[in-house]
């Protein structure tokens, strides 16, 4: 898993790993900017305009950095520099001497009008602001952020988009990134859907951390990766069958809601359960058309010792679907999974809350989050409610 850390973490790991490799700041930076120029080259041919849009801060070092890699390369590379600050940070500063050194066309922006005009045919490597931005861009930050917008042109961000608030929500102008590579951990921006007009597709590039930079700092959330995953699943050997592989019973599936139950029963198959069947909530055909192999007990009340329980797709909040709800929660002996109407039911009587086992999972869309827990503003309140 990948801690999602809060911006002042980042940079302690960063100054963490600076302190103990030992390495100097233009070096991590150096070496940054080199793991996104690789990355920049397996996606985008050499063929095209590239526009690197800098700002004085270190992102903008990172910036003037990959246009000197790509310059190398073998792209055609255009330099912009948004005079945000005077003179501009250290790392900045030592960046931009070494791109002087070579014929890269560079021009320092003060105004929006002195902006290379891209379009469709340009890439822009969007350096202008780094992921410790916590305010609104106003000024000649948006008006450029605008125009790029505006441009046509595929925008790539280094670490975030320029505008972007990391920890919290974005309420101004901000880039609307075709892809954008976050340096070492992802951002909580980039997870939670308030964000996705801005990010794109996005990356996380590891750039050298020492485990013990990020290891040693505290976090409570974390983004699970395939592998993660992977390495929860019994391995299956030559003489392996069902029995070794588990019960997923899936209650749920009222009167015109019975595709719900049996989707989620044929998904319970493809993630691997042994055996998988469904108790309906309501009545009529207790088979899933094209899935035979999904069981339909006369008494499926009786299977709730040594199942595991997902509750509630299609159930309904009629008082049968209250009534079962309520059995599955008393007597089954592994914490459930409580989805859609299950939720609902929680909602509509919280004594019922009482008797959710610990360690069992709640998946609530938007909606039945905001029935469990009230209004959120936006994906962070949210987060912060969880």
């Amino acid at each position: 898993m990948l801690k999602v850390l809060q911006q002042d973490q980042i940079r302690m790991a960063d100054r963490a790993t600076i302190a103990r490799e030992p390495i100097s700041s233009t070096d991590l930076m150096e070496r940054a900017s080199r793991i996104f120029s690789d990355w920049f080259q397996q996606h985008y041919p050499p063929n095209k305009l590239v526009l690197v849009v800098a700002g004085t801060g270190n992102n903008g070092g990172d910036g003037l950095a990959v246009a000197r890699h790509l310059y190398h390369a073998g792209y055609t590379v255009v330099v912009n520099i948004i005079k945000l600050s005077e003179p501009g940070s250290d790392d900045f500063l030592i960046n931009l001497e070494r791109l002087d050194r070579l014929r890269i066309a560079k021009t320092e922006v003060i105004n929006p009008a002195d902006l290379f005009e891209a379009d469709r045919e340009t890439i822009v490597v969007d350096a202008m602001l780094g992921s410790g931005l916590n305010r609104s861009l106003d000024g000649l930050a948006a008006a450029v952020v605008d125009k790029l917008n505006q441009s046509g042109a595929t925008l790539v961000s280094i670490d975030v988009p320029s505008g972007l608030n990391a920890d919290g929500p974005t309420t101004g102008p901000c880039i609307r990134a075709a892809n954008c590579l976050s340096f070492e951990v992802p951002k909580k921006a980039l997870l939670l859907p308030d964000s996705q007009e801005y990010c794109g597709t996005w990356s996380v590039l590891p750039i050298g951390w020492l485990p013990s930079a990020s290891g040693e700092l505290p976090c409570r959330e974390f983004l699970v990766q395939h592998q993660d995953l992977a390495d929860v699943f019994p391995h299956r050997l030559r003489f392996s069958h069902k029995s070794q592989f588990g019960h997923v019973m899936v209650a749920g599936g009222s009167n015109g809601m019975r595709g719900a139950a049996w989707l989620c029963a044929l998904a319970a198959l493809r993630a691997g359960t042994g055996l998988s069947s469904c108790w309906l909530t309501g009545s009529g055909p207790d088979y899933c058309p094209g899935a035979p192999e999904i069981m339909h007990p006369e008494h499926p009340e009786l299977l709730l010792s040594g199942a595991i329980v997902a509750a509630g797709p299609g159930m309904g909040k009629s008082e049968k679907a209250r009534i079962q709800l309520g059995r599955i929660l008393e007597e089954a002996t592994l914490p459930p999974v409580l989805d859609a109407d299950a939720i609902n039911l929680l909602a509509d009587d919280p004594s019922m809350l009482k008797l959710v086992p610990p360690g069992s999972v709640l998946t609530p869309h938007p909606g039945e989050f905001r029935r469990l827990f009230g209004e959120s503003a936006n994906g962070f309140e949210r987060l912060e409610k969880l």
